[in-house]
């Protein structure tokens, strides 16, 4: 009895559609002969599946009126599945719009589309956007908010120490400027610092070539130019005695001297 009833239930189903067919079939034939008023908008891909196909009404004046994009938006609505661009031209025709090209029809609904009025779905196929939502975007991190990691920033002498050592450059040969600004201390100590506390502790007059071995023996790297050229400065200033090329004293050293002899 089981196997009866079942056989039944699918007999039943297949009378439907069968009506369904017969009712369409029906419907095409009378649009083809011209015995209706009333064209049908159909979805085949709904009939070719087995379900219930979607008629839709259009009369002559159903978008009477209305702007292309207005139009073809409520037969969307009527439609409730996305059309060809071909189909919605036909049926703005039988809606008593004037048909419209397809390059124009095409241009409006890709305007349309920039402001989410429709969406196309495939080639040629044009459905509206409510029907397919946006998906949600991925949350992009806003680089303006993350913070630049900081650059280690190098130690720079004082303004007024690196005024100073300008100035001194500045005063030098030109043949010396270049030698003097390749002078680093090794220790800390400056080169002319170095060479004063030589010569103090000499107790008599060195030479320049002098002078530069002792100040590089006590750790600080110097040339004769730079430090000769500092020691003609002093001696300019007052502050040295240059008792012959290249040889320097102390003032006290000199006054020293000749009073004893």
């Amino acid at each position: 009895m089981a196997e009866t009833a079942d056989f039944h239930a699918v007999l039943a189903v297949f009378k439907a559609r069968r009506a369904r067919l017969d009712q369409l079939i029906a419907g095409i034939e009378a649009e083809i002969s011209g015995q209706t008023d009333t064209p049908l908008a159909v979805d085949m891909e709904s009939t070719a599946n087995g379900a219930p196909p979607a008629q839709v009404p259009i009369h002559p004046d159903t978008f009477f009126g209305l702007s292309i994009i207005e139009a073809a938006r409520k037969f969307l609505k009527m439609a409730r599945r996305a059309q060809h661009a071909t189909a919605i031209a036909a049926a703005l025709e039988q809606g008593g719009l004037k048909r419209p090209a397809d390059n124009v029809l095409s241009g409006i609904l890709v305007r349309a589309a920039k402001g989410r009025e429709v969406v196309k779905v495939g080639k040629g196929m044009w459905g509206l956007s409510e029907w397919y939502p946006k998906p949600p975007k991925d949350p992009i991190e806003d680089r303006r908010k993350r913070p630049m990691p900081r650059k280690a920033r190098t130690p720079r002498p004082t303004i007024a120490k690196a005024a100073k050592e300008k100035k001194a450059t500045s005063k030098a040969p030109r043949g010396v400027r270049a030698t003097l600004s390749s002078v680093v201390p090794v220790n800390g100590a400056r080169p002319s610092d170095v060479a004063l506390e030589v010569m103090r502790e000499a107790g008599s007059p060195l030479h320049a070539v002098e002078i530069t071995k002792r100040v590089n023996a006590r750790g600080t790297k110097a040339f004769r130019l730079p430090i000769e050229a500092f020691l003609n400065r002093q001696a300019k200033a007052g502050k040295l005695q240059k008792l012959a090329p290249s040889i320097f004293a102390l003032p006290g050293l000199t006054k020293a001297a000749s009073s004893a002899s």
